[in-house]
């Protein structure tokens, strides 16, 4: 009598879930998002008001008087998470690592619609005011790019600071 040989793996159960490694590929997840069939969750979306609400935080956190610079990373991120959270009092909490990569994201189009506003701020068209200055630079923005441009309640928060 022959015996039938089984699977050595056929107790091992299968698992989806894989750990995100490396800068920028976590991914912050809703249960009630997942697709039909699918095993991969959708990210919750920030909303402009936590977009702002991160940039209150980051500001706070970068220019406090009692602290300055005389802080490391981790410990910047954390207080940043914290106040932004704060700030964001109702609803689902970010994470640091939600929180910090949101704002390396945010950071990088602020930064370069800042530098179109800043050209057209320091060399302004004959007869322009404030408003005139920002619609230019909106339209540079939207010359380069194929969306317009999505952070500019965040940048009106960050035109008035120093860094």
């Amino acid at each position: 009598m022959m015996m039938k040989k089984s699977s050595p793996n056929r107790h091992l159960k299968s698992s989806s879930a894989k750990k995100n490694k490396g800068k920028g590929k976590a991914v912050e997840t809703v249960a009630e998002t997942l697709p039909k069939g699918g095993s991969r969750a959708k990210p919750r979306p920030w909303t402009k008001i936590e977009e702002e609400a991160l940039v209150m935080a980051f500001v706070k956190s970068s220019t406090c008087p009692i602290i300055g610079n005389n802080q490391t990373g981790s410990s910047f991120w954390k207080a940043t998470t914290e106040r932004f959270n704060g700030i964001m009092e109702q609803g689902p909490m970010r994470d640091l690592d939600f929180v910090s990569g949101k704002w390396r994201k945010m950071s990088k189009a602020i930064n370069t619609f800042s530098g179109y506003y800043n050209q057209i701020y320091t060399k302004p068209p004959s007869g322009s005011n404030d408003e005139d200055i920002l619609n230019l630079a909106l339209a540079k923005w939207d010359s380069k790019n194929s969306t317009s441009f999505p952070h500019l309640r965040a940048w009106n928060i960050l035109k008035k600071e120093n860094k």
